[in-house]
């Protein structure tokens, strides 16, 4: 079985949006709309303004703009998790910070929120998330950042006796990493599951059989896994 989040728009995989806002010094932080998006990515206009970026009638992978000014003094604001291939957004974390002035500022199919991915700045895309995260920090004046919402769902994977998960994991604060899929059960999962609902390199691990834990709690628990074992799952493109 899969379960999947959705909500009343098109896109009928899971977003998580940002509703809540906070107090910004515009003094500090200047947001600004930038003349041409398509001098810097080959999407659409249309997708630029935050629709979804897939072909016509599918809706994943959902992406959309963020466009800032980034001053001397300014910040981002955001703690990343950049492990693998995908640098990953694990909070808003400043109040001050040119992310959370942004949030306040747009609509909310274009705020940056937890486990969104960061995909482009300024038309560079990283081979790593750590790649990612270093041309971020080097980012000056205009600064445009393509995002891309997570795809989470929970797969029930059937484990037969005697057989382990088939997945290469590494401990993450709160999740575990997708480092390889193997030979096994969630192989055999996924060549059954659409590709949105697959897990793959890259993809992270919440939970398991409903319960969250520190990386380390999450590995020993997937190389115990036996019998009908729930995972949560967020992956990205």
């Amino acid at each position: 079985c899969v379960t999947v989040e959705h909500t009343s728009r098109e896109a009928s995989f899971a977003m998580f949006l940002c509703s809540s806002c906070c107090a910004a010094d515009e003094g500090e932080h200047k947001i600004t709309n930038l003349p041409d998006l398509q001098a810097l990515s080959e999407e659409s206009p249309e997708t630029a303004l935050g629709k979804e970026a897939g072909a016509a009638g599918d809706p994943f992978p959902v992406r959309f703009h963020v466009m800032l000014e980034r001053g001397a003094d300014s910040f981002f604001g955001v703690d990343f998790a950049a492990a693998g291939g995908v640098l990953m957004v694990g909070d808003v974390s400043d109040s001050n910070g040119l992310i959370a002035s942004w949030n306040c500022a747009c609509s909310d199919d274009c705020k940056v929120a937890k486990y969104d991915r960061l995909v482009m700045i300024n038309g560079f895309e990283g081979r790593t998330g750590k790649e990612t995260l270093n041309k971020l920090k080097s980012s000056k004046g205009q600064v445009v950042l393509v995002f891309e919402r997570p795809n989470l769902f929970e797969a029930c994977i059937t484990i037969p006796t005697g057989q382990l998960l088939g997945l290469n994991v590494s401990p993450g604060p709160s999740y575990v990493l997708v480092v390889d899929v193997e030979e096994g059960p969630v192989k055999t999962y996924n060549d059954m599951a659409p590709l949105p609902l697959q897990i793959k390199r890259d993809s992270r691990v919440f939970e398991v059989n409903g319960k969250a834990g520190t990386g380390a709690e999450l590995v020993t628990a997937i190389r115990s896994a036996s019998s009908d074992t729930r995972l949560r799952v967020a992956s990205w493109s």
